[in-house]
């Protein structure tokens, strides 16, 4: 069964809009908020360089040039087709949602807001399983009040086998917190 974003894409298409309006980050209306945020994450990290860095619900692939070495994924196969072309210097895949490939860092950019309560925490195991280092980043302002991620990672990470090591609020269209954590272990 599709979930909102393969709804959004097709409903899109079936438009007759284009891949541009398929995400809201589109990159001429959030330009600056993308960039914004760009140079939030390099405070967060004080500038830290990752090695293979997942950006799991890539979208558009808008952060792909933050970091050298990058793996987009999302689960648009159309979507990664576009970035492909797009960004052809990166690399893109189609996501399996039941695994998260090994990185050095995972990075999930306003995600996990779309994904059901019941299977953030599983997620955020899943993803503990595979990279040292994770960055989310949601809304939980009330710029859209629908889609604001209204659960405590600060209990979430700890019971998912993440430790927090850096945490931010940041404030522009919309209210984000951007969260660094590491696997426990590594801690």
């Amino acid at each position: 069964m599709p979930g909102y974003w393969e709804n959004r894409y097709r409903e899109c298409l079936s438009s007759g809009r284009n891949y541009d309006a398929y995400d809201s980050w589109d990159r001429d209306a959030y330009a600056d908020e993308t960039a914004k945020l760009k140079a939030e994450v390099s405070v967060l990290t004080g500038g830290r360089r990752f090695g293979l860095v997942l950006d799991y619900g890539c979208g558009r692939g808008r952060f792909s040039d933050m970091w050298e070495c990058y793996l987009g994924v999302d689960i648009i196969p159309e979507l990664i087709y576009e970035n492909k072309k797009a960004y052809p210097l990166k690399r893109w895949h189609v996501l399996d949602p039941g695994h998260a490939p090994s990185a050095d860092l995972i990075f999930c950019c306003t995600v996990l807001q779309y994904v059901k309560a019941d299977d953030i925490a599983p997620l955020l195991r899943r993803f503990s399983g595979a990279a040292g280092n994770l960055i989310v980043i949601e809304s939980v302002g009330p710029a859209n009040p629908a889609i604001t991620f209204r659960h405590d990672l600060d209990a979430l990470f700890p019971a998912c086998g993440w430790k927090t090591k850096a945490k931010r609020a940041f404030s522009s269209r919309e209210d984000y917190v951007l969260m660094w954590a590491v696997r426990g272990a590594e801690a």
